[in-house]
């Protein structure tokens, strides 16, 4: 029987509905929350748990598919691959934030600002932080 995943979603967040089920799934396995081979409840069921569209569900299942934490077996269920390493995390980590860095200058091109002035603008925003 799949396992309750207790996942609480602030809707008032700045994160996306999918990265904060995606980061509570990545939390729990690094706590050691479930064993490999188990198996997670499905999109559709934890989607209406949580009262958000199935797509936002099975992106999150998705992502953890791509890093191998998941494994989404189209017809029988998802289940728990293996829990990411402190270091694997950290590398995920960083790889997110530098594809995050590479839409934000694209973005930053398209209005035609320079470098510099992309780079003070997100200086200026951590400093108001």
């Amino acid at each position: 029987m799949p396992t309750k995943l207790f996942i609480q979603i602030d809707t008032r967040a700045g994160t996306p509905i999918h990265a904060q089920i995606t980061q509570r799934i990545r939390q729990r396995l690094r706590e050691g929350g479930w064993m490999a081979g188990e198996r997670l409840p499905a999109a559709r069921k934890l989607a209406a748990e949580l009262g958000v569209n199935f797509n936002t569900v099975a992106r999150a299942y998705r992502a953890l598919d791509e890093d191998g934490a998941l494994s989404v077996q189209q017809g029988r269920g998802t289940f728990v691959v293996k829990a990411p390493s402190a270091q694997s995390a950290a590398a995920r980590q960083k790889t997110a934030l530098i594809a995050l860095a590479k839409k934000y200058l694209r973005g930053a091109a398209a209005l035609r600002a320079a470098p510099e002035d992309a780079l003070a603008a997100v200086q200026a925003e951590l400093r108001r932080r």
